[in-house]
């Protein structure tokens, strides 16, 4: 486990031993999934009948489209759909990029709130620019590991985006210290095997998270509808299948205890969209930019941020009508970008937002604005759509428990927004105050 940090166990009484065990939640019935929002939260643990000891086991799947699942003939996603729950409508805030996605699922909220806005974004108060950081102390909501850990849960944590590089009363037990962009999801899942049947004698987890990414690397680089996606999504399914199948085997054998049980959930951060067009954010804006100006692009996405002067207006102006112009999307001042995507995240939004048409993405390589994908050249497959634009960006949602407890059936539209109040339930603890949605599943009978 190279790069993973073990903290020691948190100080507890004898009481609190008690609870923690192997998770000892409430229930796992209907009654848990809440449909209250995540308001007004005592933080204290809701009363319930008692319940074999749980694991949650959330593993999400980058970049996974619903539609690969059938497309694949995915046994293990085949089984747990058929066995468990799952809605193959599960929306991406927006912008439907990776760490956005992933910030709104495990904090339960938009990006407006939690305030990461791309993959990299500028600050403006800190003046920096951030690319894929590995620091939670950037986020502006809180993480479910935190407040799992907070209210006395056990959880490791790894690969997800800002779980790393953690410090502080409630850091997790198991956290890596970066992240290892040439780990195989192999290792990784090896990983998670390991968490979810832990040797006699070492703590088991309330909680453990994990992250496969090859399958959003081959919708990249060979496209959403390409053989490569289903070639890979066998590879990662058969990798999920490995941990389910190992949890099984080992709680087998505990002949006479009382059997665990191990809730799973799957997700995935958003969908693909095929790559028509390239383009070149420094000549989209049609104008030589101001000494100090920053880009950020982020798949369709730009921000274009603009030094303080007394032109700064009337620059704004030009650059939002002349992007319009080009008919490869759309551009707006920072007043004006639409309130429904929740995204005004303060000092993170440029001056100039530009979400560019499914399809086109940019890129430093075209020698005009705007270019044709050639053939031969990258990325052939991209997300950060809205989803109202691009319903191939929805992502993918999946319940499954080893006692089958958890609801059943097609949960229809959910949001990714609601992962972390659905967690909370499944823990049995309550959301974070920061936490804007409820959970994904309400009261079933």
């Amino acid at each position: 486990m190279s790069g993973v940090v073990i903290a020691p166990p948190l100080r507890q009484s004898a009481s609190m031993a008690k609870l923690r065990g192997f998770g000892s939640v409430a229930g796992l019935t209907a009654s848990l999934f809440v449909s209250a929002g995540c308001t007004n939260h005592g933080g204290g643990t809701p009363a319930a009948k008692p319940q074999p000891p749980t694991a949650v086991l959330w593993i999400s799947v980058d970049g996974l489209r619903p539609d690969y699942v059938a497309r694949a003939k995915a046994p293990t996603l085949s089984r747990l759909e058929k066995e468990g729950g799952f809605s193959h409508d599960a929306l991406p805030p927006f912008p439907s990029l990776t760490f956005p996605s992933h910030v709104s699922q495990v904090t339960g909220t938009t990006v407006a709130h939690h305030g990461i806005t791309g993959n990299a974004f500028y600050d403006v108060e800190t003046n920096q620019e951030y690319s894929f950081p590995p620091r939670p102390d950037l986020l502006r909501a809180e993480p479910i590991w935190t407040t799992a850990t907070r209210q006395g849960k056990r959880v490791a944590v790894y690969d997800w985006p800002f779980s790393q590089h953690q410090s502080g009363r409630y850091a997790t037990a198991v956290f890596t210290e970066a992240f290892d962009g040439k780990m195989s999801d192999a290792v990784r899942a090896q990983r998670l095997t390991t968490a979810t049947s832990p040797v006699a004698g070492t703590a088991p987890f309330d909680l453990i998270m994990g992250y496969f990414e090859s399958v959003d690397k081959a919708g990249h680089a060979m496209g959403p509808e390409s053989r490569a996606v289903e070639e890979q999504l066998i590879q990662t399914d058969e990798l999920l299948g490995r941990v389910i199948s190992s949890f099984e085997k080992a709680n087998a054998v505990k002949a006479g205890a009382v059997p665990m049980r191990l809730v799973v959930m799957i997700t995935s951060d958003h969908g693909m969209v095929p790559v028509t067009h390239l383009v070149n954010p420094g000549l989209l804006a049609g104008e030589s930019l101001p000494a100090g100006s920053h880009t950020i692009t982020g798949g369709g996405n730009g921000h274009l941020f603009l030094p303080e002067s007394p032109e700064k207006e009337a620059t704004v102006k030009r650059i939002v009508r002349h992007i319009n112009e080009a008919g490869v999307g759309k551009a707006w001042a920072r007043t004006d970008i639409p309130s429904r995507w929740d995204m005004q995240a303060v000092g993170r939004v440029g001056d100039v937002f530009v979400n560019l048409a499914p399809g086109y993405t940019f890129s430093g390589k075209p020698k005009t604005a705007v270019e044709m994908r050639p053939t031969e050249q990258g990325p052939r497959g991209m997300h950060s759509y809205d989803v109202a634009d691009a319903p191939d960006v929805h992502g993918y949602f999946c319940l499954w428990s080893s006692d089958g407890s958890t609801p059943k059936g097609d949960f229809g539209t959910v949001r990714m927004t609601q992962m972390h109040a659905t967690a909370a339930g499944l823990l049995g603890i309550s959301p974070s105050s920061t936490c804007t949605d409820k959970a994904a599943i309400s009261e079933r009978p």
